[in-house]
């Protein structure tokens, strides 16, 4: 099996090079990222010096025999669609089904109409043209509401709004038309999976615990659940969204449960993998086991595989997982939340010499313990002047 990865991502493209490699898959990938050089999970690299080389490279590649190729950021699925290819060339390279699932691609609002015409529970939403039907929704959604970029990408262009003056702070950063969806409380919790012509793979759930630099940002913290112990209801749910979206690859899927009624909302659904896309591995099983058992037999996700010990419980349920990149020197130092034992270096380090990373260490490690931010400055240049 061969599988062709794209983008310029690093944190999304090292991941999912390591996780299908376990799943049996030869990886070929075309980046302009050159760090990647140094990712084994890579069989083929080709760095090209700008994105549209990239894409070029891309489509004369996708004409060979692939059985999975995988945009690996939300970038390079706007690249594909503003590229002058034709409907069918794109269709080839793009995760969905066919050319009525281009219209919710690296759209927000493509999304929300795509979920509302489906019967896919999502938070209430309007289409902005201007301010003034922003100030209306002051009176529409009395809890706040979020303004979003109708093209963004990473929780960027995503602007909470509870007050007049917050709208004023943030409107100079709106270009038109946006996305106005009404903010449900609750709990923020991740449905990210694998889909091929519409049906479900795999998929996990994880509670958004803490999210950097704020609760809005890229998580740091999340907890897993087994999913023999979740409510059974969420996998019809994300088999209609698989439908809904015809997704045909990663989907990156986010949703709230709602404290005021219990049920699941969901609010994001990008066609691409999460930098989380193989952390499952540390817990009930590796995604790469049901990936593969899709392309050698043809085996989807079904009702059994979720149906398990309901009275299964407490620590053997959950787990408490941190994104080990994601958090900083004096964390990692402090090993905070047990963070080796969940690290995975997909890029071979460079360091000069052996001995700077365990001096960088103990200045920051002194730092931190005597507060003397003198002693912190030099481990953290030891750190970025010799290690990356």
């Amino acid at each position: 099996m061969r599988a062709l990865l794209f983008g310029n991502n690093v944190g999304l493209m090292s991941p999912v090079a390591a996780l299908l490699s376990r799943a049996g898959f030869g990886i070929d990938l075309v980046t302009c990222a050159s760090k990647m050089i140094r990712c084994s999970s890579i069989e083929n690299l080709f760095i090209t010096k700008s994105d549209v080389k990239l894409i070029d490279l891309v489509y004369k590649k996708s004409r060979f025999k692939y059985d999975l190729i995988v945009p690996c950021d939300d970038e390079s699925i706007g690249l594909i669609l503003n590229s002058s290819m034709s409907e069918k060339e794109k269709l080839r390279i793009l995760p969905i089904v066919n050319k009525l699932n281009i219209v919710h691609l690296f759209s927000k609002i493509g999304l929300s109409n795509t979920f509302a015409e489906n019967g896919i529970n999502t938070p209430n939403y309007f289409v902005a043209n201007n301010e003034d039907d922003i100030i209306k929704a002051f009176c529409s959604f009395k809890g706040g509401f979020f303004i979003k970029l109708d093209s963004s990408g990473g929780g960027l262009g995503v602007f909470p709004c509870d007050s007049r003056d917050q709208f004023e702070e943030i409107k100079h950063k709106i270009a038109f038309p946006v996305l106005v969806q009404e903010k449900i409380e609750g709990d923020l919790i991740d449905l990210s999976g694998f889909f091929q012509n519409g049906k479900l793979v795999y998929f996990g759930y994880a509670e958004i615990l803490e999210s950097r630099p704020d609760k809005f940002g890229p998580s740091v913290l999340r907890r897993y659940h087994k999913l023999s112990g979740i409510d059974v209801e969420i996998f019809d749910r994300l088999g209609e969204l698989g439908q809904a979206l015809g997704a045909n690859g990663f989907v990156n899927i986010g949703s709230v449960r709602s404290a005021e009624d219990g049920k699941i909302y969901f609010i994001e659904a990008d066609m691409r993998p999460t930098a989380w896309v193989e952390h499952q591995k540390f817990f009930e099983e590796d995604p790469a086991v049901r990936i593969k058992d899709y392309f050698l037999y043809g085996r989807t996700l079904s009702r059994d595989d979720i149906v398990g010990d309901m009275t299964t419980s407490g620590a053997e349920s959950t787990i408490v997982i941190p994104y080990f990149h994601r958090m900083d020197r004096c964390e990692i130092i402090e090993n905070k939340y047990n963070c080796h034992s969940f690290r995975t270096d997909y890029l071979d380090k460079k360091v000069e010499k052996w001995w700077h990373r365990p001096l960088a260490e103990l200045f920051l490690t002194l730092g931190r313990v005597f507060h003397v931010g003198t002693v912190r400055t030099i481990g953290d240049r030891i750190w970025d002047t010799y290690i990356e």
